[in-house]
């Protein structure tokens, strides 16, 4: 590439990631976000057909990883494959089209995000607060109907395609009920425990 290619790609790629206005500053003096786009642009500036990216949104705000995010899916539309390595389950279902997780070293799961949560967790989750005195009458209960997690005095309940929050939480009194959509950080919890690894 030549010194004036270099230059004219560097000028488009310091607007693109709202840098402009910094190209004068000495990097030390830049903010984390500004760091990471400039990094993304230095990663560009060869229109490479593959991208690594290494914890790329690591200490980025919601608000600077969601527009990180966005630059991303711009360069997948382009062409550009992307190869991410990332703990932020949500980033990884946001943006991967292929994913696979690691526990301990080891590969534990593999496919497209959406197929890897069904074929782990299911459809949805309910997770509530119950009695430790009762925790384990409750789960006597329902052990053989659906698929579970406990964390502490909190369950999950997993389910699949034919079953309700309401055959879930029938007869059930509890503060704290939550339904929502599986996601990969279930997925990532149910395989690895939640208890911290080293």
């Amino acid at each position: 590439m030549s010194r004036s290619v270099a230059k004219s790609r560097a000028i488009d790629l310091l607007s693109l990631m709202q840098l402009e206005d910094y190209s004068q500053k000495e990097i030390e003096t830049l903010s984390g976000g500004m760091k990471r786009r400039l990094v993304l642009a230095r990663a560009l500036l060869t229109k490479p057909k593959i991208l690594f990216l290494d914890e790329p949104t690591t200490g980025l705000d919601p608000q600077a990883r969601h527009w990180f995010w966005n630059e991303l899916r711009n360069l997948q539309k382009q062409g550009t494959t992307l190869f991410i390595t990332t703990h932020y389950m949500e980033e990884a279902e946001e943006l991967c089209g292929r994913i696979l997780i690691m526990n301990k070293g080891r590969a534990v799961a593999e496919g497209a995000p959406r197929d890897i949560i069904t074929s782990h967790v299911g459809r949805e989750v309910v997770e509530f607060d119950i009695d430790p005195e009762k925790m384990d009458q409750y789960i006597g209960q329902i052990k053989s109907k659906f698929s579970y997690q406990v964390m502490r005095n909190r369950l999950k309940l997993f389910l699949r395609d034919n079953q309700t929050a309401a055959d879930a939480l029938n007869e059930l009194s509890s503060p704290n009920i939550t339904l929502r959509k599986a996601s990969l950080n279930d997925v990532f919890l149910k395989i690895s425990g939640y208890e911290l690894n080293d």
